[in-house]
């Protein structure tokens, strides 16, 4: 399983607004290309996580076909 975050900034209006578009947007990039085109993982998944009021994107990858270092690559 891999998970990557990106700290966006803080949990303000303009951030939430940006952080769910990015997450509509490259969410569904990831899906089709990392679960459906390349088949590299049974899960392929998008999070938006609040830590200490910082706003981070994730990205979730997890399956048994392609090595931890491939999925993070791919990412």
């Amino acid at each position: 399983s891999v998970v990557k975050c990106f700290i966006i900034g803080d949990e303000t209006a303009k951030n939430n607004f940006y952080i769910n578009l990015i997450s509509n947007i490259v969410g569904n990039i990831v899906f089709q290309e990392i679960r459906v085109k390349r088949q590299m993982g049974y899960i392929a998944k998008n999070r938006i996580d609040i830590i200490n009021g910082k706003l981070l994107f994730c990205l979730h990858v997890q399956g048994s076909t392609e090595s931890p270092i491939n999925i993070d690559n791919a990412m």
